[in-house]
């Protein structure tokens, strides 16, 4: 099994992600990042190249309306925005991802090991807007 760095460091070398938007001072995986105290929710995220571990749980789908709603902001406030966003969740077949958050990309992860951080013993899979 993968691990979450491992999988990070290889989707960063696609992406080059620029900021954290669901960090934490001792967990984060960009030197720039939005802790509790600066909340990734309430800040823009407009032509920054986003990844976002939100906390899985019933808030989890205020991060996805704010992906979507980024990327919509972006799309029709300025044709140079190069605002992407990658977001990895639980693996759910029972939501339309498509349908209600508009992401153009949908990646299936599996599972990986979180190294004592935490755990997460479900299938992950990514969300992805960009240009």
């Amino acid at each position: 099994m993968k691990s979450y760095k491992e999988f990070w460091y290889e989707l960063n070398n696609e992406f080059h992600f620029t900021v954290d938007v669901a960090a934490d001072k001792n967990h984060h995986m960009t030197p720039e990042y939005f802790d509790a105290e600066r909340n990734g929710l309430k800040q823009s995220w407009m032509n920054e190249t986003v990844w976002c571990n939100p906390p899985y749980g019933d808030g989890i789908y205020d991060w996805m309306n704010k992906a979507k709603r980024e990327r919509y902001l972006a799309l029709v406030s300025d044709t140079t925005s190069k605002t992407t966003i990658v977001m990895m969740v639980p693996f759910n077949t029972t939501i339309n991802m498509t349908k209600y958050f508009n992401p153009n990309e949908i990646r299936f992860v599996g599972k990986l090991s979180f190294d004592g951080c935490y755990s997460f013993s479900g299938d992950l899979m990514l969300l992805i807007w960009k240009d």
